[in-house]
């Protein structure tokens, strides 16, 4: 009982936090009341809240169930007074659906695939059917971060050095160890169902976000493709990090694209939430992040002229990982792999690591035959 309540109190923090931020960028109303606004507020509440709690810790912030709420409420809190404040701009009315009766059935056969796909991903999580020899990494050393944050309550240097890839910014064992303090112990079982909730938010966020310009029976047969993809379903209750940073980085798309469209500098702040949060989830989203708000600015000088200066604050998100980086300098702690090293190119650095590469595997195969 206190498993099931503890994940549902976990799991209700996302979307309280994300309606909040939306309330305050005028975003909210935008999106109705419905689902979509649901699937885009847990999103948005997941990223913001993981930035927020990463950030806390490098600053000494303890990780209990009390911590969490508090900073969940002050968000919410900070969020809801500037949102009464600010006046809200004319929004614009999604994307009308096409009219002819072939559109009209390709968006309700686009739409029933898709909602059978994150159907069967959640309950397939709720099984438990998730292989962890399938995720060598998560058990070498993501897990392990998520329970030291757990028990240590907090970031502690010490064990932090002893773990591999101690590089790797603290967002996703975070996130992992939130609900391990929430459900009352180190319950790696529950972070499948916990991926593929998220997964099927950011499905039904994608959906919110394409919905403002892009007819249905175009968006949802598309997401559907997606949801139904075998890579995407077999990956969505994954404890890795990389489709949770592919989620963040594809929002951070879909908002910087909607600006473009609709110039209004509450969609480069959801923007830079979702960079901010890529780039504290894996030292890639920095360089994904980075790549994006360059090509997001250079694209909005040329639409807009020097109004288009303004996309430079999507900058704001990678460069979240500096306090990152800042943290472990302070500590005495390795900001990058020895792995990457420079000095590695003189060592024969692949033939270590040829188990990454099954055609070369297949090829040294071959080659002992």
């Amino acid at each position: 009982m206190r498993v099931a309540v503890g994940l549902a109190a976990n799991d209700l923090l996302f979307p309280v936090v994300g309606f909040a931020f939306l309330y305050l960028l005028g975003l909210a109303a935008s999106f109705g009341n419905g689902l979509r606004l649901l699937g885009l507020s847990y999103l948005t509440g997941w990223a913001l809240l993981g930035a927020a709690l990463s950030i806390g810790l490098m600053l000494g912030l303890p990780l209990t169930i009390w911590s969490v709420v508090a900073v969940a409420a002050a968000l919410v809190a900070g969020c809801m007074l500037g949102g009464r404040h600010r006046q809200a701009p004319p929004s614009v009315d999604p994307a009308p659906v096409a009219g002819s009766a072939l559109n009209r059935w390709v968006t309700r056969i686009g739409a029933a695939l898709l909602g059978v796909g994150v159907l069967a991903a959640l309950i397939t999580a709720v099984r438990g059917e998730w292989n962890p020899a399938s995720d060598y990494d998560a058990l070498w050393f993501w897990l392990p971060k998520a329970a030291t944050i757990y028990y240590a309550h907090g970031l502690d240097p010490q064990l932090w050095r002893v773990i591999a890839h101690l590089e790797y910014p603290p967002l996703m064992p975070a996130m992992t160890a939130v609900t391990f303090a929430f459900t009352g112990g180190f319950h790696p079982s529950l972070i499948p169902f916990q991926q593929a909730l998220l997964g099927a938010a950011f499905v039904v966020a994608a959906f919110a976000l394409l919905d403002r310009f892009v007819p249905r029976w175009l968006s949802i047969p598309a997401l559907a493709l997606l949801g139904t993809a075998p890579w995407f379903w077999a990956k969505l209750e994954s404890p890795m990090p990389d489709q949770t940073l592919a989620y963040l980085i594809a929002a951070a798309m879909l908002t910087s694209a909607i600006w473009l469209c609709e110039p209004r500098t509450a969609w480069l702040g959801l923007a830079v939430v979702f960079l901010a949060a890529a780039s504290l989830i894996k030292l890639e989203g920095v360089l994904f992040g980075a790549a994006l708000a360059v090509v997001v600015l250079g694209a909005g000088l040329a639409r807009y002229r020097h109004a288009g200066v303004r996309a430079g604050i999507l900058l704001l998100g990678p460069g979240a990982i500096l306090l990152w980086h800042a943290w472990l300098g302070w500590h005495g702690l390795r900001g990058s792999s020895p792995d990457y090293d420079p000095r590695e190119s003189r060592r024969p650095w692949l033939s270590r690591r040829e188990d990454r590469s099954p055609a070369l595997l297949a090829s040294r195969h071959g080659e002992s035959r």
